[in-house]
């Protein structure tokens, strides 16, 4: 039986007056009970837009994520909660947005780089620039040197002798280092001086040590230890600037006169005196060089077989004998090499073929060991 609350709410709603439906869509004839609920329906319903078959009447929104249509703004809010491609696009935006940051870094980093190449650019002509005008000031204090020499010896001549080390010959050199040199017992430097020690002091030990030779006989001419006092070098042969090959040459000692040797020309005259000792020195290389040969299939290092034959002193005799020509083997071999070391040298000076090769090499070693 129904209860006294439903047959009281039965009655109020038979009590109610019906409303009417007063509001009917042209397309499919549904009715609605207001106008606001009519343009709802014409503006959003599918089914009743489908049944137009006028596109230009469809008015749907687009997801912007999948492109995925609704004729509802609310069925587009409720589609992206769900919508698998808004996560993926979010994803690849962010990702997207981190490159584009990371590329506008490398070019700001560029962009730095190149200004400080452009800056570096700029030091290096700078600093070009600096080096040739410096270069353009020792030229002029060098040559104010040089006047400053000349007059010293006018200026204290008035009164008093003229100094030994200066000379105003302009065929000589006029530098300040140079009238520091000891050259209180060394011969001055002459093709005859030269030639004596090419004949006494070039040995056979030093021809066999190569281009470390050369210097060292070099060096025996050019440099000597005082007599008064070991811890003293004297020189007749001194370089004051490497790099611009200024040498100079002790021409004569009373007074001492230092003359310019322009590219050290004087050096190669020295090796040049050199031809006979090296040919003397290489055929005695040579000599020994035939008294070894003996013969090119040798083989020192095959083991010696014992014919069992032989008695206990032929074995002996063997046996000595094999060993003697080992030792004459690497003898030999010493001497191959040997020869190879010092053969360029005698060609060089002999017959010119590479010769200022080997002497433009010389020529730099003995600057440096001339140097002061």
């Amino acid at each position: 039986m129904e209860n006294k609350k439903q047959v009281l709410s039965k009655n109020k709603k038979r009590d109610l007056p019906v409303e009417t439906k007063n509001f009917q869509c042209e397309w499919c004839n549904k009715k609605f009970l207001t106008k606001h609920t009519l343009k709802t329906h014409i503006e959003t319903a599918k089914y009743c837009l489908k049944d137009r078959n006028d596109p230009s009447e469809i008015n749907l929104i687009e997801c912007e994520f999948c492109s995925a249509k609704f004729s509802a703004k609310s069925s587009l809010l409720r589609h992206l909660t769900v919508c698998k491609s808004k996560d993926v696009k979010i994803s690849h935006d962010s990702e997207i947005k981190k490159l584009k940051s990371t590329l506008e870094e490398r070019d700001i980093f560029i962009a730095s780089l190149k200004t400080t190449l452009e800056e570096s650019d700029k030091s290096i002509l700078s600093l070009k620039s600096t080096i040739e005008e410096q270069n353009i000031v020792i030229k002029e204090s060098e040559e104010l040197e040089i006047r400053v020499a000349k007059e010293e010896g006018i200026i204290e001549g008035i009164g008093k002798a003229k100094p030994q080390n200066v000379t105003t010959n302009t065929n000589y050199v006029k530098n300040n280092k140079i009238k520091n040199v000891l050259t209180t017992t060394i011969p001055p430097l002459s093709i005859d001086l030269v030639k004596q020690h090419a004949r006494d002091n070039y040995t056979y030990d030093l021809f066999c040590k190569g281009e470390a030779g050369l210097l060292t006989f070099i060096e025996g001419i050019i440099i000597k230890k005082s007599e008064n006092d070991e811890n003293l070098i004297e020189r007749n042969y001194a370089c004051t600037d490497v790099s611009r090959n200024n040498c100079q040459r002790l021409m004569k000692k009373d007074p001492v006169d230092w003359k310019l040797d322009p590219d050290s020309n004087f050096i190669n005259k020295i090796l040049d005196e050199l031809a006979v000792p090296i040919k003397k020195h290489y055929q005695k290389l040579a000599n020994e060089m035939d008294l070894l040969d003996f013969g090119e299939n040798y083989d020192p290092m095959a083991k010696y077989q014992y014919d069992s034959n032989l008695n206990m002193n032929e074995n002996y005799e063997k046996s000595k004998e094999f060993d003697k020509k080992v030792e004459l083997y690497y003898q030999n071999s010493w001497y191959k090499t040997l020869l190879e070391e010092v053969e360029p040298i005698y060609i060089a000076i002999t017959t010119e073929d590479k010769r200022d090769e080997l002497f433009k090499n010389i020529r730099n070693k003995v600057k440096n060991v001339a140097y002061i």
